[in-house]
């Protein structure tokens, strides 16, 4: 559960511990964070060109596949 610290104004942004401590992110759920927007900017632009999402995750795959295809079968 995440509380607020209450100032006059009103509720604050900084997320309170229970224990009354500020909650500092860490680098890691910064970088979640800052991938976050550009994760949903791809899911709006698959919903909003299904047959061009598909065509790239298709490209992307394909060359994948040949790239790390096992020796052997060369």
């Amino acid at each position: 559960m995440q509380q607020h610290s209450q100032t006059n104004e009103g509720v604050v942004s900084q997320p309170v511990h229970p224990g009354g401590q500020e909650v500092v992110p860490n680098e890691q759920s910064r970088s979640v964070s800052q991938r976050l927007p550009m994760v949903q900017c791809l899911r709006a632009y698959a919903v909003e060109h299904p047959e061009a999402a598909a065509m790239w995750c298709f490209g992307i795959g394909f060359l994948l596949g040949w790239k790390l295809k096992p020796r052997w079968m060369s």
